[in-house]
């Protein structure tokens, strides 16, 4: 006679959690190998990235994929910096990052200020410099978080490292937006000015450099006292900085 063996609820119950543990340390374990992947992304990525892109021009941003996937159509012309107007590498050192020449990619004093005005709850706008911007347009999305942040700060270190100040600017002035869908320089002279960037008068640049903080609801053809006021600080902010403050980039005020 064959006994069948039967398995009792304990031996089912003691099977299952078994069958549970195994599944969790196989979670651990990918969750592990995830977030070791994550890490390494994020530590070789941009020294890498950078690396690559100091003598390639980048094929695109994180911006101008996600304005695409919004069914915006894009426009951008790379050109090199030699082909941009002297007075708007000037105009957006004067309004975006004046110390740009002489820092190593931080403005200390600046950045500072804003972190204690975050912890406040107050605005904390304007700490981020030419140098930063481009890390994080180039390699990084929208939004504001600390996380965020300390990705950029460490992106712009190697940036600083890699890249001389020529190459900076000349990739931040090729993948900035000025409008929707309106990407670099020479795509945003065209479009509102009917000329190459290299033609770009003072005023015309002035304005340029004015909308870069909002440029998907400020022109700098329309008319509107916010822009043209501040167009007119610039100007007199790229001349009493004085030559030395462009030297880097040839600017010229």
């Amino acid at each position: 006679m064959i006994h069948r063996m039967t398995a009792t609820p304990d031996h089912h119950s003691r099977h299952q959690a078994r069958l549970k543990a195994v599944r969790r340390a196989r979670w651990k374990q990918r969750l592990r190998k995830i977030l070791i992947l994550l890490a390494l992304l994020i530590i070789a990525g941009p020294p890498l990235g950078l690396c690559m892109f100091r003598s390639i021009n980048p094929p695109g941003t994180p911006l101008m994929t996600l304005r695409s996937l919004e069914g915006t159509p894009i426009q951008q012309e790379w050109v090199d910096l030699a082909d941009i107007s002297p007075h708007l590498r000037a105009a957006v050192i004067a309004g975006e990052d004046n110390l740009f020449c002489t820092h190593y990619g931080v403005d200390v004093d600046s950045l500072t200020y804003a972190y204690w005005a975050w912890r406040d709850g107050k605005p904390a706008g304007g700490a981020s410099t030419i140098s930063m911007q481009t890390t994080k347009n180039l390699f990084l999305w929208l939004g504001r978080t600390p996380a965020r942040k300390l990705i950029e700060l460490y992106g712009t270190a190697w940036m600083e490292v890699l890249w001389p100040k020529h190459r900076i600017m000349e990739v931040y002035l090729n993948i900035a937006e000025w409008g929707p869908g309106i990407f670099g320089a020479e795509a945003a002279a065209q479009y509102y000015f009917k000329k190459p960037a290299a033609k770009l008068t003072r005023v015309e640049a002035s304005r340029l450099a004015a909308i870069l903080p909002n440029p998907l609801n400020l022109s700098p053809v329309k008319y509107s006292p916010q822009v043209w006021s501040k167009a007119r600080t610039l100007r007199k902010r790229m001349r009493n900085l004085g030559t030395y403050r462009f030297a880097c980039v040839g600017g010229k005020e």
